[in-house]
This record gives structure tokens, C-alpha cells and sequence, in this order.
């Protein structure tokens, strides 16, 4: 017999008590061992709706409520509760075994259907916004035809959002998506794609469409052991059939995976090393991500997931380079590497040239042409700079100006050889040339988690180190985050992404659909490159449940917005019941520095124990602290976005009024998908709190 159980029974189980779980472990043993056995009480209930559904004894006073086959052997473990409550729980629900999607769907039909009522009292005079599909494709989404008159009444999305705590997730997904104008005949291809070709009703239980929510497990798994000892993590065994499907894909080249912040893009790729560890012979895996802090948060992730530490490396991308060169004898330890942690940075060499010579061009113009069109594009004589297109870049020059402006760089680039230093980009293309002449053969696979922060420069270089074979290179990465002003180009950097090979992951499982709402409303008239020269869509992209809207509150004086700040912590931190929350879920961000100096102080003079991200000092288990660009990749129960006004969002540098219409967009667009960044941050509540005028931005 096969045993499967619901996502929301081991969510369940871990409310119980301990002696409870470790009684639900027992029997399922027993009952795995022999489900027909007279000890094990499997009871049919008159009163349940679906008799299907049974009971069983885990002790005198707790129930478990399985689905039993009609035919062939596999069971479902739905729910584990007190004696009544289990019951209360079952009486109404239908788990229904849907073929057009091969899941099983549970639902309450008298629920739904009185939900759906009251909804359509509210604004009778609309038309259903599901009458102008067929009924055909309607099912084919995963509709049951006993719930089709009900999700028919409903007229809005107001109408779908009241109805969503009682229909099954994947299909609330769908009609979302259709509210939110997508192809219906797109959904129904997303659907047989998640489907088995088995025509066995069992088999097909391991569809990739029910494993969205059933799996099977052993009963000595780790699993167990994690929900007793309270570190239960359901994206460790149940992923989205979007993200199923891109996981276990057998690639013939590199794979794009974009996403909004939230929606499991870090899953998939920690999913998709798991896998390519363990397939056979298929090589080392290189995982790479653009920051330590990442680097370091994953490091822990994926020490639970007990993968060979031999078929894996996982670094940031800069070290990793700096491995590199000095393990192929391309630079040697006393070089420095310009705008690192403690060495002089690039502008600051320029100006060192600038000072000693007379230029008839803009220091911060040259810097740009070098950085965006030489290093960008990988150019080593001046012949190739000539040519090159400068689409982008604004003022076209001439002949002679480039050959003006080449004869700059010429001179830069001796400055820093003679102070020993290097450009980091400079440093990208030296290796990436040297794999291109001698190709590496310890890496065959290279996962990159938020390949927004990366350039052309970075591409070139993983393009060099890993060969073109089957599962090469697996990129993901938001659009959206661009905080950087990168520009990548996946064909200028020879990676070819085709068809199926580009996968966009849309439901968000961090925050709520009111804080979602609340950072999509800061971007969503802007423009974003899906990283190969179209339009990233900002729609069809969902949150499944709903929370606490974000706050904004503007203040008279900072004193009265610290006062506030404390009273914050005070409430996050308030023990209700046995549940506490550690005062380390809660994160103070500030985008100026100078603002975070001063939460710190008043925090040390009430004597709240805090601890500062980028520059690792304080007590971890305190309140975290940091600035808006270190908050990146992280995430929080709870956020505060402190000294957020008009003059810090957007934070505007000396020199703005001097730019030309094309920077300034340019830096403003980076400065929303900031905000959008650390407001994605939380996972239940944001308040974003100032002094004077409310930022225009928010």
C-alpha cells in the first residue's frame, strides 16, 4: 500500500502535542504494516459527507481522518485532531480524485456554495467573470463540475478573494490568473504538463500536480523528527507543480527561472542541486550567488538537506573568481582588487588620473564608457572599440573620440598596474579568456541564485566555465530586484535560452497579498527587462493568503518616531498563549546610514538588544538592523522601514539636478525596486515610518 499525506495534516501535526506526534508516527507504521488490522479502528462515520473518508483511533482522545481508495492501495492521511474537532473537520469535505488534473481536490461543496450566495448578493447585477470561458476548459483547470454553478455566480475578484480559504489553492491559482488576463488555453497546457501518462489511477498519485500537495513518506524519515523538534519546513518536501516541473526538467541547455520576490525562485534552485548531486556521473556542481550574506544564509539552508559535499561548491561569485585567478596563476595574492572591503575604490583611481592630467572629456563619462562598453563587452583593442555598437548609451561618439577616450583608459589601466590593483570586471574577463583557451573540467553544472545582480561581465565568465551540455547552467533571478542597473544579455554572452527553457514562477509564498499589492504598486508603472531585451510582465503573479496591510506613519519629530519604533518591538515581542516571537524576526531598516546610527542608540538606551546584518556586530538574537541594499535575499516576520520621507525615498546624490533625463530615470527606476525589494522582505507586517512629508514613491 502507498500512504500519502496532505501538506495541511503535517501542518497540523506539529499544533499537536509531543506525545501526539509521536503517536501519529506510530501508527502510521501500524497501519502501513496493515491497514486492515482491527487495532488500527479505521471507522467508517455516517455522518461524514463523503464515505470515503474514515477514522482512526490515534489514542482515546485524538482522531486521524484518511481517504480510502475506492480501488488500487493508496490512502491519504488529510487530518489529526481532538475526537470532535477531527470530526467537525471531515463532516462536510469531499476529496475527490480529479482526472483533468490528476489531484485530489478537497473542498466542502455546502461551504463554497453559501459563500458563493452571499458573494453574489453583494453586487447582483454583474455577470460572472467565468461565463465567457467554456465549460469544457473551465474543467480542464481543475474545476469539479459539482462546484461549477457556484464559481460561476462569482462576478469579481473581491468575489474569488472571498471564496479562496474554501477552494483547493491550485484552482483559486488558475481563476486568479484568468481574473488577471491570462490564456486559458496557457493554464490548461500548464496543467497536462504537470500530468503523468499513466493510465493507472495509483501511479498517477505521483503526478507532479498532486505532489503539489501529497507526498509520500516514509515514517522513519527525518521529516518526523524535524515536526517534534519544531523545525518543520514544507518547501523542503512539497513544491508547486511550477516549481516540480522546473526542478526535475531534463535540460538539453541553460534554463532561466524568473519570478517575483516570494515565489520560491531560491527553492527551486536548492531543489534543482539536490537533484544534479544526486544523478550519476554528472559532474561537480558550482552554486553561485552575488553576496557573502547569500552565500552564508544558504550555507545553513543546505546543511539540512544532507547533500554529498563532494559534488557541490557553493560560493559567492567573486570569490570564486578570485579562486580562480589564483589557482591558474593569473594574478598573484599582492594584487588588489579595486572597490573591495578595505582597497582603494575605482573612482577614487580615476581621480587620481584626472588629477594629473588635463582631459577635455568628464571624469564620470570615461568611467562609464570603460565600465558599460569596454569591460562590458570584453573589448582588448581599440580596432574592436570602433565598431561596437553604443546603443544605450546615450550621446553617440565619433571616430576620434573614441580613439581620444581609449587613449584614457590606455593610461588608467597602466595607473593601476603600477599601484598593483586591478579592475574587478578586468578580472572577470582575464579569467573568463584563459577558460576559453584552456577549458575547466571539474565543473559540468552551475546553479546561479539572483542573476539580477550580475552583468554581462559575470555571464561571459560562466558561459567560459561551464561547457554547453544537458543541465549546464540554471539562472534565476527577479527582474523586478534590479537594484544594481545591470544590463544582461543572455545571447551577447553566448547563453541561448529557447522555449521551455525559460520558466517564470508566479505564486508568492513569503508575504501576503496585501504586502505584495502594497510593493507592486511602487514599480508597477515602470518598465523591466527580462534579462534578453522584452518585457518582464509584473501581472499574473499572486500571494495565497491574505494579512495585515502595510502602515505608513509620518511624524512630527524623530523622537516621537522612535517612541513609536519601541512600542513596535513591544508588540511584535508580546507573548501571547506559548507562542512568543523572537525578537530576532524583527528587522529595522533604514536607506541612510545616519538614520540607522540613531535607531541604534535609542535601542541602547532602552536596553534592546539588536544586531547590525553588514557589519556583524551586536547580539544576533537582538533586533536586526540595516540599511535598505544590505536587506537583499533576506526576510523577516516583521519589518520596519524607519526615516522613510520624501528626502530618503527616492535619496537623491549632490549631483541629481546635473544629470541628463536618461540618468535620472535610470537611477529612479533603481531606487523603486529598492523600496519594492525591502517591503518583500516581510513575511506578515511592514511599517514604513518617517518624519515630515510622505515619500511620493509609496
Amino acid at each position: 500500500m502507498k500512504l500519502l499525506y496532505y501538506d495541511q495534516y503535517l501542518d497540523q501535526m506539529i499544533t499537536m502535542p509531543k506525545h501526539i506526534q509521536q503517536k501519529a508516527l506510530n501508527f502510521a507504521k501500524k497501519f502501513k504494516a496493515d491497514s486492515k488490522s482491527a487495532a488500527i479502528h479505521l471507522e467508517p462515520i455516517s455522518s461524514f459527507k463523503d464515505q470515503r473518508l474514515r477514522s482512526a483511533r490515534i489514542d482515546l482522545k485524538y482522531r486521524a481522518i484518511i481517504r480510502v481508495p475506492e480501488s488500487g492501495d493508496v490512502y491519504y492521511m488529510l487530518w489529526i485532531d481532538n475526537h470532535d474537532e477531527a470530526y467537525r473537520w471531515a463532516e462536510n469535505k469531499t476529496a475527490d480524485w480529479n482526472e483533468e488534473t490528476q489531484t485530489i481536490q478537497i473542498f466542502s461543496t455546502k461551504e463554497i456554495s453559501l459563500k458563493a450566495k452571499e458573494v453574489r448578493v453583494t453586487a447582483p447585477s454583474k455577470e460572472g467573470i467565468f461565463n465567457q470561458y467554456k465549460e469544457k476548459d473551465l474543467l480542464k483547470i481543475g474545476i469539479p463540475s459539482v462546484l461549477l454553478p457556484s464559481i460561476k455566480q462569482i462576478n469579481d475578484l473581491d468575489g474569488l478573494d472571498a471564496l479562496s480559504d474554501f477552494i483547493p489553492p491550485a484552482l483559486f491559482e488558475n481563476l486568479f490568473f484568468l481574473t488577471d488576463g491570462a490564456d486559458i488555453k496557457t493554464l490548461i497546457t500548464e496543467v497536462e504538463e504537470g500530468k503523468t501518462s499513466s493510465v493507472d489511477q495509483d501511479s498517477q498519485a505521483k503526478s507532479i500536480n498532486n505532489q503539489r500537495s501529497f507526498i509520500e513518506l516514509d515514517e522513519d524519515d527525518a521529516i518526523f523528527q524535524d515536526i517534534i523538534d519544531g523545525e518543520w519546513t514544507k518547501w523542503k518536501f512539497y513544491l508547486h507543480p511550477s516549481q516540480r516541473k522546473i526542478v526535475e526538467y531534463n535540460s538539453k541547455g541553460p534554463v532561466k527561472v524568473s519570478g517575483g520576490a516570494g515565489t520560491g525562485k531560491t527553492v527551486a534552485a536548492i531543489h534543482r542541486l539536490k537533484k544534479l548531486t544526486e544523478v550519476n556521473n554528472s559532474g561537480k556542481v558550482i552554486f553561485l550567488t552575488y553576496t557573502n550574506a547569500l552565500t552564508e544564509n544558504l550555507n545553513k539552508t543546505l546543511a539540512d538537506f544532507s547533500l554529498n559535499s563532494t559534488r557541490y561548491e557553493l560560493s559567492a561569485i567573486d570569490s570564486f573568481l578570485y579562486k580562480l585567478a589564483l589557482k591558474y596563476k593569473l594574478i598573484s595574492k599582492s594584487i588588489k582588487i579595486a572597490d573591495r572591503p578595505g582597497v582603494k575604490k575605482v573612482k577614487e583611481l580615476w581621480e587620481e588620473l584626472f588629477e594629473a592630467n588635463v582631459y577635455s572629456y568628464d571624469l564620470d563619462q570615461v568611467m562609464k564608457e570603460y565600465e558599460d562598453v569596454i569591460l562590458y563587452h570584453g573589448i582588448d583593442e581599440m580596432s574592436n572599440y570602433l565598431r561596437i555598437s553604443r546603443v544605450g548609451m546615450g550621446k553617440s561618439l565619433s571616430r576620434r573620440q573614441r580613439s581620444e577616450i581609449w587613449d584614457i583608459i590606455t593610461a588608467f589601466e597602466k595607473l593601476l598596474d603600477q599601484q598593483n590593483y586591478i579592475h574587478s570586471f578586468a578580472l572577470y574577463n582575464l579569467v573568463s579568456a584563459h577558460l576559453k583557451n584552456n577549458p575547466n573540467n571539474e565543473y559540468r553544472h552551475c546553479i546561479v541564485d539572483e542573476l539580477q545582480d550580475l552583468s554581462n561581465v559575470h555571464l561571459r565568465f560562466i558561459r567560459a566555465l561551464i561547457k554547453e551540455n544537458e543541465n549546464d547552467l540554471f539562472l534565476v533571478g527577479d527582474p523586478l530586484q534590479n537594484i544594481y542597473d545591470r544590463r544582461l544579455n543572455f545571447s551577447k554572452a553566448n547563453i541561448h535560452i529557447r522555449g521551455k527553457r525559460s520558466r517564470r514562477l508566479r505564486v508568492n509564498y513569503r508575504t501576503s497579498e496585501e504586502i505584495r499589492r502594497k510593493a507592486i504598486s511602487v514599480i508597477n508603472d515602470i518598465t523591466f527587462d527580462d534579462f534578453d531585451g522584452t518585457i518582464e510582465p509584473q501581472s499574473e503573479y499572486i500571494s495565497l493568503f491574505h494579512g495585515t496591510p502595510p502602515s505608513i506613519n509620518m511624524f512630527e519629530s524623530k523622537d516621537k518616531e522612535l517612541i513609536y519604533i519601541n512600542e513596535l518591538i513591544e508588540k511584535y515581542t508580546e507573548v501571547k498563549g506559548e507562542s512568543e516571537v523572537k525578537s530576532s524576526a524583527i528587522c529595522i531598516a533604514c536607506r541612510v546610514k545616519d538614520d540607522l546610527k540613531v535607531v541604534k542608540k535609542i535601542l541602547h538606551r532602552n536596553s534592546v538588544a539588536y544586531y547590525d546584518i553588514k557589519d556583524k556586530s551586536g547580539n544576533k538574537s537582538g533586533v536586526h538592523l540595516s540599511t535598505f541594499h544590505s536587506l537583499k535575499g533576506l526576510e523577516y516576520k516583521h519589518i520596519i522601514l524607519s526615516g522613510v520621507n520624501d528626502r530618503t525615498c527616492p535619496y537623491l546624490p549632490y549631483e541629481f539636478d546635473n544629470w541628463d533625463r536618461s540618468q535620472k530615470d535610470t537611477y529612479l527606476h533603481k531606487e523603486r525596486s529598492l523600496i519594492y525589494v525591502v517591503i518583500t522582505r516581510a513575511r506578515e507586517t511592514v511599517d514604513i515610518l518617517g518624519v515630515g512629508d510622505q515619500s511620493r514613491m509609496i
